[in-house]
């Protein structure tokens, strides 16, 4: 799929400061001259398909161990594809589009409810054949994996604001469970390393037990990036 863009998605376990780096790289672009964009999943009230996201987080359908992660990874996969005209067309214009979450996002999350190894390498896969092969999203030219401690994301999912798709409630089934937090961590870890120095970066949050601050987060991200004539300092 040719585009005169680049995609970069910023991936990590909840907690990990996903939405603060995706803003602060958007705006680190659009300083070095760098037309860019933003756009995070899920769409909570964006989308038909992001809403249902929102009812499945809060337990609407069920437990986290009652929906199949493949109707799950099915109702995510859906919100993306609901913008995927826009993400197109912004990459066309010769935009940098940052995504808060993407596809590893989905692979993660539903695959750290599969307990056979075999079985998560198999949805792995299908995940991937759902989102770039029957939905067409474009992939990712380079992603940033933020890694926080599965224990101390935890913590820092606590530590939240209110969130609109909760209403009200202070985690959603996923983040409740610290075992699906722990799994989920291992699997992003995973991705990450099938990632070559191209396409992706591991970004540590946490050093010596210390969270780092968002400023030298946003800085790692910045010089973990490529930079070249589609998406880096001019």
């Amino acid at each position: 799929m040719k585009r005169a863009g680049r995609l970069i998605v910023v991936e990590g376990s909840d907690g990990s400061g996903k939405a603060t780096q995706s803003r602060r790289l958007t705006a680190r672009l659009r300083r070095a001259g760098i037309p860019a964009a933003r756009i995070a999943f899920p769409g909570y009230e964006r989308s038909f398909f992001g809403r249902a996201v929102g009812r499945y987080l809060r337990g609407e359908f069920g437990g986290a161990k009652s929906v199949d992660p493949h109707l799950a990874a099915t109702l995510y996969a859906g919100d993306r594809f609901e913008a995927r005209a826009r993400v197109l067309r912004w990459l066309e214009e010769g935009r940098t589009v940052v995504c808060d979450r993407y596809v590893d996002s989905n692979k993660a999350h539903q695959a750290a409810r599969l307990a056979d190894d075999s079985a998560r390498a198999e949805f792995l896969d299908w995940v991937d054949r759902l989102e770039f092969e029957v939905f067409r999203m474009p992939r990712p030219d380079f992603t940033v994996f933020l890694h926080v401690p599965h224990a101390q994301a935890h913590e820092l999912i606590g530590r939240k604001g209110r969130r609109a798709y909760l209403q009200g409630r202070r985690r959603d089934i996923h983040e409740a469970d610290a075992r699906h937090l722990r799994r989920a961590e291992a699997i992003y870890l995973q991705l990450a390393r099938t990632r070559g120095r191209r396409r992706g970066a591991l970004i540590e949050c946490v050093e010596e037990g210390r969270l780092l601050s968002r400023a030298e987060v946003a800085r790692r991200v910045w010089e973990a990036i490529p930079k070249g004539r589609r998406g880096g300092e001019r």
